[in-house]
């Protein structure tokens, strides 16, 4: 079997350290903040990809994120490329599909996957997110108000203010 190659670059915008990865021109990767690059090393380990770094994506990135949180350029499914489990593809697949000015609970969003006792696998699902932002997983709240995040909950925070600024 041919082993996927992608396409990765790093690069920084308003303060923020980012990480993005494609594959055919699908990003297939997006983290942000400090632990962006360890998270990548074992995304790759666990689909036993290759990855090049080629930082002409970099321009790519900042544009995609520039034009999602100025709403000029919404990602649309066919940019992404999902890899995962099949009940992990279902929720961030339902998760995307969820309005962007809207936050949930992980409850809400096991009911959205018909899933109604599934809470604590959703946020295991979120927490192996491979394509923060896109996949809005920072739309997702506890009940108890704890903060959880993937990249860490300052992160998640940000991205939330940012999003509220633009609504």
């Amino acid at each position: 079997m041919l082993k996927i190659s992608l396409k990765w670059a790093q690069f920084q915008l308003d303060e923020v350290n980012y990480l993005i990865a494609l594959n055919n021109n699908k990003i297939v990767y997006l983290n942000m903040g400090a632990n962006a690059f360890d998270d990548f090393s074992s995304f790759l380990k666990v689909n036993n990809f290759e990855a090049n770094e080629d930082q002409s994506l970099e321009a790519f990135g900042i544009n995609k994120i520039n034009d999602y949180f100025n709403h000029f350029n919404l990602i649309s499914l066919d940019d992404l490329e999902l890899y995962g489990t099949p009940f992990q593809i279902k929720v961030w697949k339902t998760l995307f599909s969820v309005s962007r000015n809207k936050l949930l609970t992980y409850q809400e969003l096991a009911f959205l996957v018909n899933q109604p006792l599934a809470n604590r696998a959703v946020g295991t699902a979120l927490k192996n997110n491979p394509i923060l932002i896109f996949i809005p997983c920072h739309l997702v709240i506890s009940k108890s108000g704890m903060i959880n995040y993937k990249a860490g909950p300052e992160l998640k925070v940000f991205v939330q203010s940012k999003e509220k600024l633009t609504f």
